[in-house]
């Protein structure tokens, strides 16, 4: 329990009935999923960080972590970055199975640290959701219904930002993040990576959502859609602790607020 309440801040907020669930599927997920360490042990602190954010992210939805069936394997490394990729992390894509690969100091700093807007693990866990049709597109069709799935194709396109005045679009652009993919060119909406726009808009839903509703709202509505909850309504703004052995201390003496 100590390392859910380090790393899991959502916890305390979920009804009981939640949180009885979430302690099943993470049980689950954890004797179910192939953890590797690349370089480091493999750790129940490493399966709570990582295992906890994927949980969360469909807790919401009917079948739960059956939606990761996908994941062949979970690759952990020390450091901060995958060295050889230069990145937080990454999925590799086969057309029946994807491989998730993760930074373990990074992984700790998404779930504590006050990072604000960022979380690797829904990032690339998201990027797995979408890669239930085996395509990453930004369009998890799968989980959604015919209509539902309408709606978030015409929200998640590559002419969501380019259809925008100037302003609006440069604004956009630099708020998700996408010249860390692709380099913007106003004449052509092809460089806008509609797959990454839907797993960093999945980082903000539940790490900043008022700043996401607010610069995009239509994605905000689609992302509720699919994740069956809205953070805004159900999640208090959280303070973040502003390091890991801050989280662990706090864990340690009952009190998740610093």
């Amino acid at each position: 329990m100590m390392w859910i309440q380090c790393y899991c801040w959502f916890y305390e907020f979920l009804s009981s009935k939640q949180q009885q669930l979430f302690i099943e599927l993470l049980d689950e997920f954890i004797k179910d999923m192939n953890f590797v360490g690349v370089g480091l042990e493999i750790t129940e602190e490493i399966q709570i960080a990582v295992g906890g954010w994927a949980v969360f992210l469909v807790l919401n939805r009917p079948l739960g972590i059956h939606w990761y069936r996908g994941v062949e394997r979970i690759s952990i490394y020390p450091g901060d970055t995958l060295k050889t990729e230069d990145t937080l992390g990454l999925l590799a894509d086969g057309y029946h199975y994807c491989q998730i690969h993760l930074a373990w100091e990074d992984v700790r700093d998404s779930a504590t640290k006050a990072t604000d807007n960022r979380n690797t693990i829904l990032h690339e866990f998201a990027h797995a959701l979408d890669h239930l049709d085996r395509v990453i597109d930004g369009h998890p069709k799968i989980l959604l219904s015919e209509d539902e799935a309408d709606e978030w194709k015409r929200v998640f396109s590559k002419d969501y930002i380019h259809a925008k005045t100037h302003k609006e679009r440069d604004r956009l652009w630099e708020f998700f993040g996408l010249g860390a993919w692709n380099a913007f060119d106003p004449e052509d909406s092809s460089c806008v990576d509609i797959g990454e726009l839907f797993a960093v808009s999945t980082e903000m839903f539940f790490e900043c959502p008022f700043k996401l509703q607010n610069m995009a709202p239509e994605l905000y509505d689609c992302l509720m859609t699919l994740y069956r909850v809205n953070p805004i309504k159900e999640f208090p703004k959280k303070q973040k602790v502003t390091n890991y052995f801050e989280a662990a201390l706090s864990a340690l003496t009952g009190s998740r607020w610093m």
